[in-house]
């Protein structure tokens, strides 16, 4: 059999089984395989097969094996409609599951309704014709989910509530989807920007602090515009909560300097009271880095607050280590800016380098003992250190690194 007969086999396959056969005529291949349809004998010894539903394939000679001919379904049909006598309410019923085992769903459907003819009640005929019962009356499918209040919506019925609701969102979606495309184009600094900006800026203003909030959780440098353009507005209630609670979360957690640093500066444009709560959380959390951030802002924006989770904490920052360990030999040093220096040789212990959020470096300075000490150990130090600073910048008490003299004021 060569290459196009081949696929001319498969295609006729594929054909015949995804339809319903209603010709009787039944040609054998040599493969073993069969089909139904009209077939007809060509000069040239192949088989023209009319398939129901207007397909027509044609096999080879070599590939037809035999071909038996007979009456199709639908003749078969009409020979036992026929013998019916006209009130056979069971032979209907019977005649039209033949129908239906041999597809000729047109016809069944037409003897279920004769059916209905001689028992309009009759149950079987109603639901095989898509009827149900809505109390005494029969209703179709359709009617039934309408009079609910459902709407057939990509292939199943909902209530049009819901269907509504998919909608929306997805009509949500699709927006969300291009404000966030000017946002790309406004924080790329491109030619195209000033266009972007100004059309963000003339959004609705629920519609843009959604957006500008998104933008917090994008590309480092959306991240930045976006909090850069939160600081311009005068925001309320909810609104006001989610952006501070995102821009706490990166300056203890963001990814860059530049990023950390434009989130503490558009929280201090917004001068909020409620700021410093959020950033009293952070101080329990398990990284030290973060907690280290959420120090040195609540330096930023001191808050009494905040001094019974400083001192709640204050085990983290020796976690792993001791407490005397860390602090040996400093007692007689003080914080100046964000550096602690001995108080004698003027050596940094620690150094955090410029009093700036997102600016912290934790791997350079000496340990107490004068060695470098582990990367680990200057970070206990840097947040034990910073904790210190925190409590004098707070309550103005001052006791520097005195951990003796903060207990005994805390209990007082």
């Amino acid at each position: 059999m060569d290459r196009r007969s081949c696929f001319t086999c498969g295609f006729a396959l594929s054909v015949a089984l995804s339809v319903t056969f209603l010709r009787a005529d039944i040609v054998h291949l040599t493969n073993g395989n069969s089909l139904e349809g009209k077939a007809e004998r060509l000069e040239d010894g192949s088989v023209k097969l009319e398939l129901e539903g207007g397909g027509i394939v044609v096999l080879s000679a070599g590939q037809v094996a035999r071909v038996e001919s007979g009456p199709t379904a639908r003749e078969r049909y009409l020979e036992k409609k026929k013998s019916l006598s006209p009130g056979n309410i069971a032979g209907r019923l019977a005649l039209a599951r033949w129908c239906l085992a041999k597809g000729l769903k047109k016809e069944a459907e037409a003897e279920f309704r004769e059916v209905l003819k001689l028992d309009p009640d009759h149950e079987g005929a109603r639901k095989a014709l898509g009827y149900v019962r809505d109390g005494e009356e029969w209703i179709t499918k359709a009617e039934y989910h309408r009079r609910r209040g459902e709407e057939f919506f990509e292939g199943r019925w909902l209530p049009s509530k819901e269907k509504e609701r998919i909608l929306a969102e997805r009509a949500a979606r699709k927006r969300r989807t291009a404000l966030l495309r000017v946002l790309r184009r406004a924080a790329s600094g491109g030619s195209a920007a000033p266009e972007a900006i100004e059309k963000l800026r003339a959004l609705p203003f629920p519609d843009l602090v959604a957006v500008l909030l998104e933008g917090l959780k994008r590309s480092p440098r959306e991240k930045v515009f976006a909090a850069h353009e939160l600081s311009r507005l005068k925001l309320k209630g909810k609104e006001k909560f989610k952006a501070v609670e995102s821009l706490a979360r990166l300056v203890v957690s963001g990814s860059t300097k530049k990023v950390r640093e434009a989130a503490l500066d558009s929280l201090k444009a917004m001068n909020w009271s409620e700021t410093p709560v959020f950033f009293c959380r952070y101080l329990y959390d398990s990284d030290r880095l973060r907690r280290i951030f959420a120090l040195q802002a609540l330096i930023e924006f001191p808050d009494l607050r905040a001094v019974k989770h400083i001192f709640a904490t204050f085990p983290l920052a020796w976690q792993g280590g001791s407490s005397g360990t860390i602090l040996a030999g400093v007692s007689a040093s003080y914080i100046e800016g964000y550096e602690l220096v001995s108080g004698g040789s003027g050596s940094r212990i620690v150094e955090i380098a410029k009093p700036k959020i997102g600016t912290v470096t934790v791997g350079t300075g000496l340990s107490a003992s004068g060695g470098g000490g582990s990367s680990e150990d200057r970070k206990r130090r840097a947040e034990a250190f910073l904790r210190f600073r925190a409590l004098e910048v707070i309550t103005g008490e001052p006791y520097g690194t005195s951990l003796k003299s903060w207990k005994r004021w805390w209990k007082a």
